[in-house]
């Protein structure tokens, strides 16, 4: 049997199927498909969530870089951005 290291997103959607839906965890598990499953995820979540990123940052007008003297607000601002992000993926990808 296969074992291979899976990103965050796809431990995240392993852990979500093992809880919430084990006939479905057991059976892609048992089929020996299971780490190319959650790597699959993984790779479109990751995807997804840079896609995100980029476009809410634009949508809340932050730039890509902070300008001189305004560290402080710039990553605040990207921390939101990022945050938000992390819900769209979470409830479109990994929690599906």
């Amino acid at each position: 049997m296969e074992n291979r290291p899976i990103g965050r997103w796809g431990r995240l959607h392993q852990d979500y199927l093992r809880d919430t839906e084990p006939g479905r965890y057991r059976c892609i598990f048992l089929s020996n498909g299971i780490w190319d499953y959650l790597d699959a995820i993984d790779e479109e979540a990751q995807r997804e969530y840079d896609e995100k990123v980029s476009e809410i940052r634009i949508q809340m007008g932050v730039r890509e870089k902070a300008a001189d003297g305004e560290q402080e607000s710039w990553q605040e601002q990207m921390r939101i951005v990022r945050m938000l992000a992390e819900e769209c993926v979470l409830r479109d990808i990994v929690y599906k």
